[in-house]
């Protein structure tokens, strides 16, 4: 007997056949611009910016050795080492803590020329005495590009580093939030440097920002906001706090402090073109918007709620990273991963293959875009990145770890299991 099958169940059983088939990932594809030289260098957080002139700055950390200093020049396609901090300094082969990581933002003054920071932080073997770093501290560094020449404009603070730098180009004064919890500010000409007060009770606030008027704002305890107003020439606590999903709890314990990040913002900028500070909250991933001169104290409101929708809907979610980057078209650029990210082990020595997305949003509109997720023109995965910056032109530049297919370049294992390597990427927009 023949059997005849009709055309409407051929139809249903495709349509079911389709449904059953996952959608097709997005993928932002990103060129990689290789770090010359044979260093590994491990760890980079902030340390990356695209200048007025287009070339783009990196700072990369080698915990127990050197910090290294990039430039990249677009024109020419050229990523160089301008300097190695420890070779500069002659730290190494001393057996002694150096200079080995730049932890802040660049920035840059009137006359193009690039600022930045070093530290230790507990960088390097157990096995190197802590205490051959005393009276080394942050020291503030000056790149004058016209000379090639980098230079150590003086000492900010005899303790294991910055993390917040800010540049007050009409004051001629750099601004920064370093280790000990407190603020300083270093005057570019006397090159004395002054503590303004404490900013945090026990922790650094890695990312700090600065207004149109020159008044420096920061966070600490509960997503709440601080403030040094420069012409008061005093730190005050604002009754604002930036937009959070969670209630405050166990930053401290009895008898012994906790570092909890997830309740500072990670990452703030002024924006000029919209004449406030923009950010990102640490524990959530929550774009929010600081408007420090409206009303008596300023505005915060929220923008958009950054997070993968997996994370959304599950509520678990990783701490947010340090690639966000604002556009001239007034568009936020993240970088987040899907799971806890870190360059080494410790901790979150399970959570491995991890993989980053990029998404935008309009600050204006709050509308947001999945771009896709970053792999490289090979096919590589990016496993995180620690910082992001817009150029002038568009192009979106991330730095992290890069998965790494060659044991001779590995550099580390991402969470004690991917093998990586740091690499500058840029992404131009060549998503599929």
């Amino acid at each position: 007997m023949i059997r005849t099958v009709s055309l409407i169940s051929l139809f249903t059983t495709f349509v079911v056949q389709l449904m059953a088939v996952e959608p097709v990932e997005r993928v932002a594809q990103v060129r990689v611009i290789e770090f010359p030289g044979r260093e590994k260098p491990d760890g980079m957080w902030s340390a990356l910016y695209a200048a007025s002139s287009g070339k783009v700055y990196t700072g990369l950390c080698t915990h127990g050795g050197s910090a290294l200093f990039f430039e990249y020049d677009p024109a020419t396609d050229r990523n160089r080492l301008v300097a190695d901090i420890g070779l500069f300094l002659g730290e190494n082969g001393r057996g002694e803590r150096t200079h080995g990581k730049i932890h802040t933002r660049f920035a840059e003054d009137s006359a193009g020329n690039i600022y930045f920071a070093t530290g230790n932080q507990g960088s390097g073997p157990s096995r190197i005495d802590p205490w051959t770093w005393a009276n080394k501290g942050a020291l503030l560094f000056r790149y004058v590009p016209d000379e090639n020449r980098v230079e150590t404009v003086g000492l900010v603070t005899e303790n294991w580093g910055a993390y917040g730098l800010v540049l007050d180009r009409r004051r001629n004064i750099a601004y920064l939030s370093c280790f000990d919890g407190h603020l300083y500010a270093f005057d570019l000409e006397s090159r004395v440097s002054r503590d303004l007060g404490r900013i945090n009770n026990w922790d650094v606030n890695r990312m700090i920002a600065m207004d149109g008027s020159g008044n420096v704002y920061g966070t600490y305890g509960d997503h709440q906001l601080w403030k040094y107003a420069v012409r008061e020439d005093r730190i005050f606590d604002l009754s604002l706090q930036i937009p959070a999903k969670y209630a405050f709890r166990h930053i401290y314990r009895l008898g012994r402090p906790v570092m909890d990040r997830r309740y500072l913002w990670r990452y703030a900028e002024w924006v000029p073109s919209l004449g406030k500070i923009y950010g990102m909250e640490g524990g959530r991933s929550l774009l929010f918007e600081f408007d420090p001169h409206a009303g008596e104290e300023g505005t915060v409101r929220l923008i958009a709620d950054m997070a993968l929708k997996s994370q959304i809907e599950s509520g678990n979610h990783p701490y947010s990273p340090l690639a966000v980057g604002f556009g001239p078209d007034n568009m936020a650029y993240y970088a987040l991963v899907d799971r806890v990210f870190d360059y080494g082990a410790g901790e979150h020595a399970t959570q491995s293959s991890s993989h980053t997305y990029l998404q935008s949003c309009n600050l204006v509109t709050g509308e947001k875009q999945m771009l896709g997720r970053l792999v490289s023109l090979d096919g590589r995965n990016v496993l995180g990145t620690g910082a992001c910056e817009v150029a002038a032109d568009g192009k979106v530049y991330l730095c992290g770890a890069l998965e790494e297919r060659d044991p001779e370049r590995v550099a580390g294992k991402a969470a004690g299991v991917d093998p990586f390597r740091l690499q500058l990427m840029v992404w131009e927009g060549n998503h599929r």
